[in-house]
């Protein structure tokens, strides 16, 4: 008898991708013998006649903040539903995090009813013992990538500089910082040889009380993430400066010759193409205690476009990455210097960029192809 699944979607556009759509999408594909899904967003579960059809329900974590949702739960469970959290993230935010007051205020409540759901799904095993505290029976499934997805076929844009690019949200700004001068090492000694690339960068704010969205001239945030890939603006002639003092949606003439380029945000079903312009990838993070509970999402991007990756020595870098292997991993106390002389060996060796690409594509391609990873979760969902 198949299973009936009702998958609440979440209109993050990671989260919501990577641990909600992608993941039930193909598990009604190629587990249709087993499960019938319907995701849908702010689903009327409070409807009997609606939730009596189904046997599992699958939600983020978060939601049960809700306290009319939570006591929905506790009685749909009586009547046989079972309840599957999905938690991708720590709940303890750090002060910078836009989200920081409100999980502050909240991951009490949320952490203490935990013990609703049948199984707790997350990405890595030290995620995975902070929610064991809460709820035993957490279940690790990592994110994975859609081979499916054009996005994710590599399909390199030439170039004749060598290009060092980050792809990320906003709320990285801190994460940034750790790059402590690298932008102007290199302009210092090969202006002319490379190019940093931000991508991500857009001017709509999202209220995260609300969820409204606005336009502002002046996205405050990116501007200061910004800097850091042009050293305060200062390594850039003055009309190009002036452009991106005063955003708009476009490319700038001739800025694939430039120093820097912005590229601004696209749709989540295409934003891995980003990783066409790169030839080398960053993947800086703060040494914090709610970094260590990420998810490899950066690694396993760069390693389906078979880009070589510097990252920092953070756990989730850790899981997979093997340093001078298929990764280099920078030192927090070292972070002032080998951020450059990771980048300057990479700048120097196509071959080098060819070998490590290669060897992370090859760590990366099984272990997190979505249809391999939906073999795992199909079980989980079988045993409830």
């Amino acid at each position: 008898m198949k299973r009936k699944i009702l998958v609440w979607d979440i209109e993050n556009a990671g989260v919501g991708k990577f641990r909600f759509r992608d993941p039930h999408i193909c598990l009604a594909r190629e587990h249709q013998e087993d499960f019938d899904v319907d995701i849908i967003e702010n689903p009327p579960i409070q409807n009997k006649d609606f939730i009596s059809k189904y046997s599992i329900l699958v939600l983020q974590a978060s939601l049960l903040i809700n306290e009319v949702l939570f006591k929905q739960l506790e009685d749909l469970k009586k009547n046989g539903l079972k309840v599957v959290l999905d938690l991708d993230d720590y709940w303890r935010l750090p002060v910078h995090h836009p989200l920081y007051r409100r999980m502050e205020n909240d991951w009490k409540v949320m952490v203490s009813r935990f013990n609703v759901a049948d199984v707790i799904l997350t990405t890595t095993t030290n995620l995975a013992k902070e929610i064991a505290v809460y709820n035993k029976n957490v279940k690790i499934v990592p994110n994975a990538v859609n081979t499916r997805e054009g996005q994710f076929t590599p399909q390199p844009i030439p170039s004749k500089r060598v290009r060092i690019g980050w792809a990320g949200g906003s709320s990285h700004l801190q994460d940034l910082k750790e790059l402590r001068g690298l932008v102007n090492k290199f302009y210092a000694s090969s202006k002319d040889e490379v190019q940093f690339l931000m991508a991500g960068f857009n001017n709509e704010v999202k209220d995260v009380v609300n969820g409204q969205v606005t336009t502002v001239k002046r996205p405050e945030v990116w501007m200061q993430a910004e800097m850091v890939f042009t050293y305060n603006y200062n390594n850039l002639d003055e009309n190009y400066v002036h452009y991106l003092l005063n955003p708009r949606d476009g490319e700038y003439p001739g800025c694939d010759d430039k120093f820097y380029k912005r590229i601004w945000t696209k749709p989540i079903h295409e934003y891995a193409t980003v990783y066409n312009e790169f030839d080398i990838a960053l993947a800086p993070l703060e040494v914090t205690k709610f970094n260590s509970m990420k998810s490899q999402l950066k690694l396993i991007e760069a390693g389906f476009h078979k880009k070589p990756l510097i990252a920092s020595q953070v756990f989730p870098y850790q899981i997979d990455g093997i340093h001078g292997k298929n990764i280099f991993l920078v030192e927090d106390k070292k972070a002032h210097k080998d951020w450059f002389k990771y980048a300057k060996m990479l700048v120097g060796s196509e071959q080098m960029r060819i070998d490590m690409g290669e060897a992370l594509y090859e760590t990366v391609k099984d272990k997190y192809n979505l249809s391999n990873v939906t073999q795992k979760r199909a079980q989980i969902y079988k045993s409830l």
